[in-house]
This record gives structure tokens, C-alpha cells and sequence, in this order.
């Protein structure tokens, strides 16, 4: 062998052991990033009176015009106080197996969901309770918004709110709004929006600055809106209540619901006696079989005589 080859060996033995060092080494670093990222989630979860105060200095903003940025929820909200974070929420891909993230860096966010909402985290208490004074009702673009604290009810009041049914798909917020405003002032409307899609489900609640609009709302029951005949009706508040302490029904084997049994006399046990499970009877003793022997035999000999 030339001393060429034998030197362009060891220099081939030489890189390859190098590029598996590497490999190791990236490898157990990446491990070690790893472990370092679960930690650090593990120190950074925080505990429900950190999240409790958080929602206190947190507030919520819905029916945003889906064409407003960050940046404008930022310098519109920074009036009340210094801002920590501001959070886009309520946005849906235009492609099924694309995350909401990346459709919001990439711009493929679905068209037919004209709104999206916020969360503006402040510094300070204060200045979340100062933005519902000053913000409370401010309107862009004809959308009203809804701002509230995350620690308020996000349930809608059975004195002020109705339920409205038998929408169409594609009805949106300021629709129902311009609807219902014709009757009162409208607070809100919230509509039930499927969690992938965007599209609503055909239900929303329709939130009144006041209770006096609730009796003539209640009149359009049955009225023609966007194509359709709407159900409107109230809310109640109990039902939850009783629906959650209600157990439910059994049902039987063919579906339907499982009748209650009749009262009467309880037949399901009955103690039956048989022959095998009857107790046996003591043995008895040699001295009482003789004497049972005699009686037996004195009986017999009577008999014959």
C-alpha cells in the first residue's frame, strides 16, 4: 500500500469520526433543550390565584372587524393604562389542516368570518376597570364592540338577552344587530360559530341595553330574516341548573326511554327451600339408637301377641 492511500484512509476515519461526534453532540443537545423547555413550562404554570388575578387586569374584546390589527387594539386601548400583551383570538383558516397560527402569518384566514376578537392584558387593575369606562360602546367600523373583564359572567342575562334560532349560516353579527336595533338599542350579539369551521351553527343571542325591548322582540317569533322564519324566545337562566341536577335517563335495549317499574310488593327475591339445602340432621348416639331399637321391637312384639 502507498503511503497516499494510507494517509487518505486515515483522513476518511478521521472526518467520520468528527461528523459522529457532531451528530452526538447535536443530539444530546437538543435533548437537553428539551428537558429544558418542559421544566421551564413545569416553573411557569401558574397557580388559579395567579390566573384569577390575571383575568382581573384582563380585559375582552368581541366583534371586531376582522380587518383591524394588533396594533390598532393597542394604541386605541392604551388610553386606559399601560398594556402587557394584546391577544388575537376567533380567527379560522381558510384550509382544514391549516392551524390558526399559520393562517394568520401566512393571511389565509377564512373570509366568510367577518369578525375575531381580543384579549388585552394590562399591568394594572386600574386600568382595566378605567378601559370599560372609557371604551364601553365604541364602534368601528358600524361594529359596536363588546368589551368586558374576563372575570365577569360571560353568560348572557335572562332579563336583557333573547335566543334566536333557525338563523342562516352565513348571518353575521351587524345583521342581527340592524335587526334588533329597529325594536331598541342592541349591547351585543354573540353567535355560536363552529370551533373549525368559523360557520355559525344557526344560533346567537341578541344582548338589550334594556329589558323594555325584550316583550316586543319576543313578537318577531316566526318572523321572515335573512330568508328564513326565526325562533325567538327567552332565556332561561334555571335550566342549566336543573338540566345539570337532573339525572339522566336510562334508556332500554331498542332506544327508547327505560318505563319505571310499578310499586307493589318486592318478587324479585323469593326464598324457595329444596330438598339438598334443607339442614342435615344431627347423628345420633349409640345409646339412643339402642333404646330406639327397643321401643321398635317392644311395639312389634304387642302387635304380634
Amino acid at each position: 500500500m502507498s503511503g497516499s492511500l494510507l494517509e487518505a484512509m486515515k483522513q476518511f476515519t478521521a472526518d467520520h469520526t468528527e461528523e459522529r461526534e457532531e451528530s452526538s453532540e447535536a443530539e444530546s443537545s437538543k435533548k437537553h433543550r428539551q428537558v429544558q423547555r418542559a421544566n421551564r413550562k413545569l416553573m411557569e404554570k401558574p397557580s388559579p390565584e395567579d390566573i384569577e388575578a390575571e383575568n382581573r387586569r384582563t380585559v375582552f374584546v368581541g366583534n371586531v372587524p376582522r380587518e383591524v390589527t394588533t396594533k390598532e387594539i393597542q394604541k386605541m386601548f392604551s388610553k386606559a393604562g399601560a398594556i402587557d400583551s394584546v391577544r388575537l383570538r376567533g380567527v379560522y383558516s381558510s384550509k382544514e389542516k391549516m392551524s390558526k397560527r399559520t393562517a394568520v402569518l401566512s393571511h389565509n384566514i377564512n373570509e366568510n368570518v367577518k369578525t375575531a376578537h381580543f384579549y388585552v392584558k394590562y399591568k394594572e387593575e386600574e386600568s382595566a376597570r378605567k378601559a370599560l369606562e372609557l371604551l364601553k360602546g365604541t364602534a368601528i367600523e358600524e361594529c359596536k364592540l363588546r368589551i368586558q373583564l374576563c372575570t365577569d359572567d360571560s353568560r348572557c342575562s335572562s332579563k336583557t338577552s333573547i335566543f334566536v334560532g333557525n338563523l342562516a349560516f352565513d348571518t353575521d353579527e351587524k345583521a342581527i344587530s340592524d335587526y334588533f336595533g329597529q325594536i331598541g338599542p342592541v349591547e351585543y350579539v354573540r353567535i355560536v360559530r363552529d370551533k373549525d369551521s368559523g360557520l355559525g351553527k344557526g344560533i346567537a343571542f341578541v344582548a338589550f341595553e334594556s329589558h323594555s325591548s325584550i316583550i316586543p322582540a319576543l313578537k318577531l317569533n316566526g318572523a321572515p330574516f335573512n330568508g328564513r322564519k326565526i325562533r325567538v324566545s327567552r332565556i332561561d337562566s334555571n335550566k342549566k341548573k336543573n338540566d345539570a341536577n337532573k339525572k339522566p335517563k336510562r334508556k332500554d335495549a331498542k332506544g327508547g326511554e327505560k318505563k319505571p317499574k310499578q310499586q307493589g310488593p318486592n318478587t324479585s327475591r323469593v326464598l324457595t327451600t329444596n330438598r339438598n339445602d334443607k339442614q342435615k340432621k344431627p347423628a345420633l348416639s349409640k345409646k339412643v339408637k339402642r333404646k330406639i331399637m327397643k321401643k321398635k321391637n317392644a311395639k312389634k312384639s304387642s302387635v304380634m301377641k
